[in-house]
């Protein structure tokens, strides 16, 4: 719980200093995403998870909107199983990202985007463990606690914006951590305002 107060307060505090612009738009987005974690230890499965996440996006500069950052801060969940070979284990992560994306405008869409950047993860590992053939624990491992930084690539498009001010699109996210942690694919559905 005290990860996520800090995450949010640094979030919160950084987004009135940096942000403080009319330019600035909101959203949520709701994301299917294929993820696995390098573990110290072994190799792990993946597994398929959804999660929510909320984003603040913003021109880098004003005069030139086909540029902008996008943060976004995120909070996933899920469990791997195990296996002879694969240690299973419950993650919980929280995540906060930011991304440098390149605009193009298109006929079909409002635009097209293509981006790189980072993200800041405070990961929480428990339950490790590999179990034998008979499906009993085998071996079992200390829980992780690690603030992990990963580089983080996507590619999406948005529609026009509706009548009543809104802005839907997808966004599509290849993730990979610099040290043991989890990567994985994603695709996300969004709103913003």
């Amino acid at each position: 719980m005290k990860k996520i107060l800090y995450v949010c307060l640094l979030t919160f505090v950084f987004s009135n200093s940096v942000f403080a612009n009319s330019y600035m738009k909101y959203g949520i987005a709701g994301n299917l995403a294929n993820l696995s974690v390098e573990d110290p230890n072994g190799d792990t499965d993946s597994t398929n998870t959804s999660y929510l996440s909320g984003f603040v996006l913003t021109p880098l500069n004003r005069n030139q909107p086909s540029v902008r950052l996008w943060y976004e801060l995120s909070y996933r969940s899920f469990d791997l199983d195990p296996s002879t070979t694969n240690i299973g284990q419950e993650v919980s992560s929280l995540s906060l990202s930011a991304t440098i994306q390149k605009g193009w405008s298109s006929k079909m869409v409002d635009a097209y985007w293509v981006g790189i950047g980072g993200e800041l993860n405070l990961d929480d590992y428990s339950k490790r463990l590999t179990v034998d053939s008979d499906g009993f624990i085998n071996q079992q491992f200390n829980d992780r606690n690690e603030t992990i930084l990963g580089v983080l690539l996507n590619a999406g498009f948005n529609l026009p914006k509706t009548s009543g001010g809104y802005v839907y699109g997808f966004n599509f996210n290849y993730r990979m951590p610099i040290d043991d942690g989890i990567n994985g694919i994603s695709a996300s559905f969004f709103v913003m305002w």
